[in-house]
């Protein structure tokens, strides 16, 4: 079989690479280039068909060396997953990982940093292992994973921990998701346990680029294919929200269905009819609107506070003549009636650790630090399996 593939001995500063197989993985490369750089290393690094990336040196490489000798220079396969396994991609599918090996192709996962913020990353799969012994790892929540006794863990303190030492009790690196009431994928972020929008997660570890500004306008980012649960990079573009607006203002106006007279009636008349059959329809209405801005204030105060930048002074003449007003004046004594009947009664009650607060914005600042609030994948057991698998 010919060499089908060469890193040059100019990029790797000593001597070449000469790769046996069309396929091979980034990481995989560059940990190659690396080898090959050091100055012990005589003539070539071989690189065989099987290649992948490993511990230490890169499984499946070849090289000879001169005047040393390195008896640790054996690359370790990484701790493995059985082929049913379901990887989480950003694109909003979980996948088997055998499907994913199968396939050959990069795709983009989620991932975590040493600092816990959870953010995204290439990667690829491979079969590197034939009838390998197993463990199943049990957790709290239910669910199990297969995998091989030296796979390892990141831990709730981001440490590591292969599982056939996981013990029962053990707090692992979580990754939590939802759908907000949008249709955003939102993630919880360890370091802090707030929860973000994803894209924006994303966003901000730079595979997108550098975040432009556009004057006068908000920047956001837009779901080219509108899958809002697609948070794949290769879907994501930053867009100013003005102009955002008109491109799907445009979409609609090219919509002939969207704009004639027959879907605005019907429209109408599906609004008309809740209105009608629900006396308290606009009352939900409002209080769902509500329930979102005050979620909008508080998960991305930032943007908010950006938004509402100079309101005080545009509205300050409006609010100082209500406020004066006799409607003003009464309105002022029911909410001071309602606080202090708030404050009295301190009925809002965080559920996990029992602590008292005055309002609804306490308990939701609260839980997100509490440290009885579940916020971590907990291990139930580790179990040796009778069976072997690839």
């Amino acid at each position: 079989m010919p060499v089908m593939k060469e890193i040059p001995a100019e990029v790797t500063g000593h001597v070449p690479v000469k790769i046996w197989t069309d396929q091979v993985e980034e990481s995989a490369e560059q940990q190659l280039t690396a080898l090959a750089g050091s100055p012990y290393v005589f003539h070539h690094v071989a690189a065989m068909p099987d290649v992948h990336y490993g511990l230490g040196a890169t499984i499946g490489s070849v090289f000879a060396t001169r005047d040393a000798l390195l008896p640790t220079a054996v690359g370790v396969d990484i701790g493995c997953f059985t082929g049913d396994t379901l990887i989480p991609l950003l694109n909003g599918k979980d996948v088997p990982i055998k499907e994913l090996a199968e396939s050959g192709d990069e795709f983009w996962v989620w991932s975590v940093t040493p600092s816990q913020r959870i953010t995204s990353a290439r990667a690829t799969a491979r079969r590197t292992r034939g009838n390998a012994s197993l463990v199943r790892v049990t957790l709290d929540n239910g669910k199990s994973v297969t995998c091989t006794p030296d796979h390892q863990f990141m831990l709730r303190d981001g440490s590591w921990l292969e599982a056939a030492n996981l013990q029962p009790g053990a707090s692992l690196m979580p990754l939590y998701t939802k759908t907000d009431r949008d249709g955003y994928v939102m993630v919880s972020q360890p370091y802090s346990g707030r929860w973000q929008r994803a894209h924006w997660a994303i966003a901000r570890t730079g595979v997108l680029g550098k975040i432009p500004r556009y004057k006068g306008q908000r920047v956001i980012i837009h779901h080219k294919d509108f899958d809002q649960t697609n948070n794949d990079p290769a879907n994501l573009e930053f867009m100013g929200d003005r102009d955002h607006s008109s491109f799907h203002r445009l979409l609609s106006e090219r919509n002939e269905h969207w704009n004639s007279a027959e879907f605005k009636r019907r429209r109408y008349e599906v609004i008309r009819r809740k209105i009608e059959g629900d006396p308290d329809f606009l009352a939900k209405k409002v209080a769902v609107g509500t329930e979102n801005i005050l979620r909008y204030m508080q998960e991305r105060s930032d943007e908010f506070r950006a938004a509402v930048a100079g309101n005080g002074q545009r509205g300050k003449e409006y609010l100082l003549a209500y406020n004066t007003s006799e409607k003003g004046r009464a309105k002022s004594r029911e909410v001071g009636q309602q606080v202090g009947q708030e404050v009295g009664s301190r009925h809002h009650v965080c559920p996990h650790c029992g602590a008292e607060g005055r309002s609804n914005f306490f308990i939701s600042r609260h839980i997100n630090r509490c440290k009885k609030a579940p916020n971590n994948h907990r291990v139930v057991s580790v179990e040796a399996l009778d069976w072997r698998e690839d």
